[in-house]
């Protein structure tokens, strides 16, 4: 199962790596959230289906769509709380990021998840309506000698 530390890892949410911040910047709760979401989001494609964050087996998934709502939710809040200031001839603008963070979230990671999502959806629906088909190709690597 995807592990709170994969998450921190993959998007490089560390203390020592935030220096700006000097602490992971999303909360346990946050990504608790972005991982249900995830689930959600998943079970209401068609067709649709009924997991839970403990038996969701699209690891990877997972992880594009968490780091998806994160990144959604953490740019609408930057670009909401963007206030740029000046003083004594220097320019601040702390939340400038938040519009880098919803590119991201709207542009790669929600057409990795939308695609990946849909891709999954499809198996699932044909393997439902035709059940398995039986092919030389099912596993490419057996030698021949190994057939029963």
């Amino acid at each position: 199962m995807l592990q709170l530390t994969d998450v921190r890892l993959f998007i490089r949410d560390r203390p020592e790596l935030n220096r700006l911040l000097d602490r992971e910047e999303f909360s346990q709760e946050q990504i608790d959230q972005a991982m249900k979401l995830t689930v959600m989001a998943f079970n209401e494609i068609s067709p649709f289906t009924q997991y839970q964050l403990e038996n969701f087996p699209f690891q990877y998934l997972l992880l594009i769509g968490t780091v998806y709502h994160l990144f959604f939710g953490g740019g609408i809040l930057r670009s909401r709380n963007t206030l740029p200031y000046q003083t004594n001839g220097v320019s601040i603008n702390d939340e400038a990021h938040g519009e880098v963070e919803l590119s991201l979230a709207q542009g790669k990671l929600s057409q990795e998840f939308v695609s990946g999502a849909t891709q999954r959806k499809i198996e699932m629906n044909v393997s439902r309506g035709w059940g398995h088909v039986p092919s030389e190709y099912t596993f490419p690597f057996r030698h021949t000698w190994l057939k029963e």
